[in-house]
């Protein structure tokens, strides 16, 4: 009873203080340690103060402080990281941090060699040493099934996502550590990594996700990562299988580009030319909605004989312009390259059957030959279908390219017919 009456009493008391302490009125002090202080220096008088007032002023400086900000940005990589990767951190806290980091990408050239201060690469290169830094850590080497208010273990969770990054991307195990991968990709990785965590509850949070949706396969996962607002062609399926399933597509229209052995054409480059066109870069200086997916053809081993055919990379034109009419009014191309078709780009020329395997990650040249071959296996096994005469299949990729691979749609497709005609009644 004597205990139950004292831990009564602290409780009440308990409560009284934290009344106290958060009231209006109420001040109060901490220690700060030195590396966690604060995102930028005295540069930036607002942020000084441990809890900024509401004023939107101290969350947002008004145009004159951030430009003085951006002549002479000083950030600090773990505080940063202590923000970014906390499910504590409010979304307009990580917008701001992340604001500040792209008006230290747009100054490009550092004005100061001051201890702290850093240019964009510097200081994406002092993050990743702070990540690696927990490498072999028996604290972080796993993701706890609780939550601990550890930096270590949020260093932990980071570095395991930039491993599947990277890993999806190069199709390869870092057994020697990420210090050996190239440091281009590594600063891409942490870059599609920071734009993750702009809207999520924090890096624990994002890596459960990760590995939940890494493991799923389902055309209904597929769906949820197809970009939302965004055209995509039309159809209906015929007939559907756990691995792959037949579509039946309705007419729609492309933009094209034939993407010749050159470097300057490849890859970047023809999808750049491709979003110029459709962002206004034509004669009539026309803006149009962007769509998806991207298609490509040319860039899979055909069925037989394992030739290649000439590369093309095709957007998807408004659904305004899908019949063949309203094509020939569409805005014309400045670049002589982009050419513009009907029937998909030849995916639907001689028949409105396609034939769809789908897979999420990174589409790598090893990935997709080996996603096309399980196609044809699927159809040559299943019976009910088959290719379509000298058809090679075809890539559709439905996500930007800093989309991450958890989370990424594409899908291998060719056309076919039916094995056996359906019988037309008399």
């Amino acid at each position: 009873m004597k205990a139950y009456i004292l831990q009564h009493t602290l409780s009440i008391l308990l409560v009284i203080t934290c009344v106290n302490c958060f009231s209006p009125g109420a001040t109060f002090a901490r220690s700060v340690r030195p590396n966690s202080s604060r995102l930028l220096d005295a540069a930036t008088p607002a942020m000084e103060a441990v809890t900024p007032p509401p004023a939107v002023e101290a969350v947002t400086p008004p145009p004159a402080a951030v430009e003085a900000v951006t002549k002479n940005i000083v950030l600090n990589p773990r505080n940063f990281l202590q923000k970014i990767l906390s499910s504590r951190s409010s979304v307009q806290e990580k917008k701001v941090i992340l604001e500040n980091l792209q008006n230290l990408r747009m100054v490009g050239v550092k004005e100061s060699n001051a201890p702290g201060t850093f240019n964009y690469a510097e200081f994406i290169d002092e993050l990743l040493v702070l990540i690696d830094s927990v490498e072999g850590n028996r604290w972080a080497a796993k993701r706890l099934p609780i939550p601990l208010p550890s930096l270590r273990m949020k260093l932990g969770s980071a570095r395991r996502l930039l491993v599947t990054l990277i890993e999806s991307d190069e199709k390869m195990t870092l057994e020697k550590g990420m210090s050996n991968v190239d440091s281009a990709k590594r600063r891409r990785a942490l870059g599609i990594l920071l734009n993750q965590l702009r809207e999520t509850k924090g890096v624990r949070s994002l890596e459960l996700e990760a590995t939940k949706r890494i493991s799923r396969n389902t055309m209904a996962e597929m769906l949820e990562r197809t970009p939302k607002g965004l055209e995509t062609p039309k159809y209906s399926v015929v007939y559907d299988k756990p691995t792959f399933q037949i579509r039946k597509y309705e007419s729609f229209a492309v933009c094209s580009m034939m993407l010749v052995d050159q470097k300057a054409q490849q890859g970047p480059a023809g999808f750049q030319t491709l979003a110029g066109y459709i962002f206004g870069k034509n004669v009539e200086s026309e803006k149009m909605a962007m769509t998806t997916p991207v298609i490509s053809s040319g860039m899979i081993n055909a069925a037989e004989g394992g030739a290649l055919q000439p590369k093309k990379m095709s957007f998807v034109m408004p659904s305004s312009f899908w019949e063949a009419e309203a094509l020939s009014k569409a805005p014309t191309p400045v670049d002589g390259s982009v050419n513009l078709e009907s029937k998909g780009g030849g995916l639907i020329a001689n028949t409105d059957d396609v034939a769809v395997l789908w897979f999420g990650g990174y589409a790598t040249k090893g990935e997709i030959d080996i996603r096309a071959s399980e196609l044809l296996n699927c159809i040559t096994l299943d019976g009910t279908y088959k290719i379509k005469d000298a058809e090679v299949p075809y890539l559709m990729q439905y996500n930007d390219p800093f989309v991450p691979p958890w989370a990424r749609r594409n899908e291998v497709a060719i056309p076919v017919v039916k094995t056996v005609p359906d019988m037309v009644p008399v």
